[in-house]
């Protein structure tokens, strides 16, 4: 019994594991609103997200299934963001620390 709940649990976690991979890579931005960072640039090690948004080094970033969050400075603001990812496509909601907010969609290469 020990063995199939070992067998069973290594096989979620590796489940769990190769969905945050799939945030890996180069995502570009796929609107023609100038002002949103154009290219975002992520690498997952477990649970843990690195990488760049618009230049910019993101902080305290995590992933888990297909979910990611993150914080980046840019220009001197501090945005919160959240995404999900569905196959090539990620649904990245920006929110700025005075509460406003917008929906940034991006493509992997």
């Amino acid at each position: 019994m020990k063995k199939v709940i070992l067998i069973v649990s290594i096989l979620v976690l590796g489940s769990l594991l190769a969905f945050a991979a799939a945030a890996d890579g180069t995502w570009n931005f796929a609107g023609n609103d100038a002002t949103a960072p154009q290219q975002l640039s992520l690498a997952t090690s477990g649970t843990n997200l690195t990488g760049t948004i618009g230049g910019a080094a993101i902080s305290g970033g995590m992933t888990q299934a297909n979910t990611l969050w993150f914080s980046a400075t840019r220009s001197g603001v501090t945005y919160k963001y959240k995404g999900t990812i569905n196959g090539t496509k990620l649904a990245l909601y920006e929110e700025q620390t005075a509460g406003q907010g917008r929906l940034l969609n991006y493509n992997h290469n």
